[in-house]
């Protein structure tokens, strides 16, 4: 069935119940990678697949990393140079600060996938750019001079 992004497109009257159980199951594999500390870093819908029986499976591990303990030495976090696209990010966290190893890079993505699937919405517009999502706002009196 492909991707969860390409269904919902093909089939918008997907009804609520169907969207709920498959959040819930995107949660219970976040969940499992986790608990073996690996963080996904790249939780969105066109890295969910669906199954013939429309079963989720987490797919796209590129951005993804894992802690471990080489020689019992002490823990270091290890992972691949791909990111997530920066929609899925939080925007108030630096952006080097989302790679850390850190599964609440992971949470916040899930929240707009959550998001999506309920509301068949985008966490952020495709062409809002890095600066807009992670820069630092204008004061309000250059965006809008005083009357």
């Amino acid at each position: 069935n492909g991707d969860l992004a390409r269904y919902l497109a093909g089939h918008p009257q997907t009804d609520l119940h169907q969207r709920v159980t498959w959040a819930l199951q995107i949660a219970d594999g976040l969940a499992w990678l986790h608990h073996r500390r690996v963080v996904w870093a790249d939780c969105t819908l066109r890295n969910v697949l669906l199954t013939a029986d429309f079963q989720v499976r987490l797919s796209d591990f590129e951005g993804s990393g894992f802690h471990m303990k080489p020689n019992n030495s002490e823990e270091v976090w290890v992972r691949n140079s791909a990111i997530a696209p920066a929609r899925y990010l939080d925007p108030e966290a630096p952006l080097e600060a989302n790679y850390n190893g850190d599964p609440r890079v992971d949470i916040y993505a899930f929240g707009c996938v959550f998001l999506e699937l309920l509301l068949s919405l985008d966490g952020a517009p495709a062409d809002v750019s890095d600066e807009q999502l992670h820069g630092r706002m204008s004061p309000f009196t250059v965006i809008r001079p005083p009357v």
